[in-house]
């Protein structure tokens, strides 16, 4: 199951988000909000709308993904909530280990555009 949130200032879009229903719990995989929807914490008033939608489906937890940057982990933080650690194991093949950094390099020297 996939949620879309979005919410409206004055009937206009100032933050939008995207979670997921998956084994047994909530995920939050992205979310926007233009200026309008920083200054009135429109993301936290997503978070909650999906917070009780979680709740609503019976679901026990809630995922607001991984930590890395202060300010938005200030963020996640202010919700409450238990921190857990989880691991992911990626597997690449030996050609994408080699053409990656080389790809990386061209996009940073400006030689390549995505």
């Amino acid at each position: 199951k996939i949620y879309f949130f979005s919410s409206y200032l004055g009937g206009e879009v100032v933050a939008r988000a995207i979670f997921l229903k998956t084994n047994g719990r909530m995920l939050y995989l992205s979310g926007t909000s233009n200026e309008k929807g920083l200054k009135s914490a429109s993301n936290s008033s997503i978070q909650w709308a999906a917070i009780k939608a979680a709740l609503n489906d019976g679901l026990k937890k809630y995922d607001m993904g991984g930590l890395g940057i202060e300010s938005i982990d200030r963020f996640k933080r202010s919700f409450g909530g238990k921190e857990t650690t989880t691991y992911r194991w990626i597997y690449k093949k030996s050609l994408f280990n080699i053409a990656e950094p080389i790809a990386r390099y061209a996009f940073n020297k400006g030689w390549i555009k995505l």
